[in-house]
């Protein structure tokens, strides 16, 4: 273990530096391969609402071709609850693929063969998905893997997170941009400009001025006696 510290802090980097969980997994594999016989490393996400296990991310090492990130496990109410009893517990289990299925359904995605390793990912009172670990062509995992394997769950878990909230933001941030869509529609307008009357007549030069302060990032203090309009000003400044 002491051995896998270094590798581990580079992992940890890449796992909180990452822009995805995909670009995580494409650097970590090669480092984690260092230390592992590892294939293929592949994130999951256990999503309750829709009952099933979805591929988010997988990388290959050597010839292994990573996954399809749209493959997807259908589970029956009493498969994801034994799932999610497992991820509970914390343990890793190892052995082959398609036994390891028949243990814990829909942690290991169809395609998947060989010697393997899942652990579960995740904060442990809240599993939110599983690490699948394949091994090299003709080379197995043994007891002494375990211990890495578990330290690697933690920097992927906050990798997980991670993705999860980028895709909580973007679907709110869509359905902001569908209500402002919305709302201009239905004052028919294009967007939330403010309209100055007189913005090109005899408060032209004002806005040229606002044009040209606007370009830039210095600050900008606007005068006038109350009622002159310096709202609207600073207003049209910031759109």
């Amino acid at each position: 273990m002491e051995r896998f510290e270094p590798v581990l802090l580079s992992i940890w980097r890449e796992a909180s530096l990452a822009p995805s969980l995909a670009a995580a997994l494409d650097a970590i594999a090669p480092r984690v391969a260092r230390r592992l016989p590892i294939g293929l490393l592949v994130a999951r996400r256990i999503d309750r609402a829709r009952a099933c296990v979805e591929t988010l991310a997988a990388a290959g090492v050597g010839a292994s071709t990573p996954l399809a990130s749209s493959l997807r496990s259908e589970l029956e109410p009493a498969q994801l609850e034994d799932l999610v009893a497992w991820s509970l517990t914390g343990r890793v289990l190892h052995g082959r693929a398609r036994s390891l299925e028949s243990r814990v359904p829909g942690a290991i995605p169809d395609d998947v063969t060989g010697d393997a390793l899942v652990a579960p990912l995740g904060r442990r009172d809240a599993p939110q998905g599983l690490l699948v670990l394949t091994a090299r062509r003709g080379e197995s995992f043994t007891a002494e893997h375990t211990p890495l394997v578990l330290a690697l769950c933690e920097p992927l878990g906050v990798a997980l997170e991670n993705e999860a909230r980028g895709r909580s933001l973007a679907t709110q941030h869509a359905a902001v941009e569908a209500d402002r869509s919305s709302l201009l529609s239905r004052l028919g307008r294009s967007d939330n400009r403010e309209t100055i009357i007189g913005s090109e007549a005899g408060f032209a030069s004002v806005m040229a001025r606002v044009d040209r302060v606007a370009a830039s990032d210095v600050p900008v203090l606007v005068l006038g006696e109350t009622g002159s309009g310096k709202e609207v000003v600073a207003r049209a400044i910031h759109q």
